[in-house]
This record gives structure tokens, sequence and C-alpha cells, in this order.
């Protein structure tokens, strides 16, 4: 039974293939070259480079392909009034990680939009850096006087003068080279000898 009904399909299969390939030829190439699946046109080419390169890398994008796509990112971030992450706006714009990254920095270098928090909690909403408030602390900072220094104590100074003596002492010991006795002078040693 499973012999005939797979005969039966590879029949069928057969079948329509052969139909589909003898209609398709019967068209003329201007026809087959516009034919898109359920209406949707496929898009014509237009010469631009390709989205990546062979090595993984993306293609160069035009300044008019960065600006819509900035254009797309601003519109994505006026509905969130909490902002949206970089993963966020990635789903939603339906760009990669590699695509959306050069138009948020260059959206962030012209003010069109602004990020809060840092590494994984960044989060991008619409408009410029908020104004910083003046920082009271580098005011205080340029006034506040160098720390004096503490007095020494009396056992402090003492042990840094009982240290120097000796330490003199030590080099003169070393600077001092014994005299040799008139037993180990070379030449009483040869007298010895013999």
């Amino acid at each position: 039974m499973a012999d005939t009904l797979r005969s039966i399909l590879e029949a069928e299969i057969t079948a329509f293939a052969n139909n589909l390939v003898a209609k398709l030829s019967a068209l003329p190439l201007s026809e087959l070259t516009n034919l898109g699946v359920a209406g949707v046109k496929t898009p014509a080419k237009t010469g631009k480079a390709p989205k990546t390169l062979p090595s993984g890398r993306m293609a160069r994008r035009d300044p008019e392909a960065l600006k819509a796509t900035i254009d797309q990112l601003v519109s994505v971030l006026s509905n969130a009034a909490d902002g949206l992450s970089s993963e966020q706006l990635q789903s939603t714009t339906g760009l990669s990680k590699k695509e959306i990254t050069r138009p948020i920095v260059i959206a962030l270098n012209d003010g069109v939009i602004r990020k809060e928090g840092s590494k994984r909690a960044t989060r991008y909403f619409v408009g410029g850096a908020k104004p910083k408030a003046a920082k009271p602390a580098a005011k205080k900072a340029a006034t506040k006087k160098a720390p004096a220094k503490k007095p020494a104590t009396k056992k402090a100074s003492a042990k840094k003068a009982s240290a120097k003596p000796k330490a003199a002492k030590a080099s003169r010991k070393s600077k001092k080279t014994p005299e040799a006795t008139p037993a180990e002078t070379p030449a009483a040693t040869d007298k010895a000898a013999e």
C-alpha cells in the first residue's frame, strides 16, 4: 500500500512539474522577470551595492539611506514614551544590529535622539540631550586647599634620629680595610715557607 501511495504521489508531482515548465517556457522573458508571489512585485535591480559584502561586513550606505533610517528610528521612538533599547529598535524596525548602529551614532551626535543608561540598560529617546545640572562639587574641588601635613610625633622623629647614626656606623665599618700584620705580608709568608 505504501508503495502504491508513493508511486501515485511521484507521478502527480512529475506531471505537475512538467506542466509548469511547459507553461513557463511559453511565456516571454519580460513577463517572467516581472512575476511576483501573491501580487508582490520583485524589487527591480538598481545597481546599488549589496547590503553585506562577501566578508560579512556592511556595504557603505549613501547619506539618503542613512537619513531614511534615522527618520524611521525617530518615528518609532516618538511613539515610545519610556524609550526603547537597541534590541527593541531592531525588532520594531526590522533592522539588524549592524544596520542600526551607525544611524544611532549619527542621530546621537546630531542631537536628534538622546540616550540614558549604559551597556544593556541603554534606552533611546526622541530629542537632544537633557541639560546637565551644574556640578557644585567641581567648584568645591577648585577652592579646596591641600590638606596640611601632620606634625611629626616625638616617637617617629626619635626613630629617624637613631636610624641615621646606625647607618653611618655601618658604612664606616665597610669602608675600613683591615691592615695586614707583618706576619701576614707576602714577604713574611715566603720566609716562613722556607
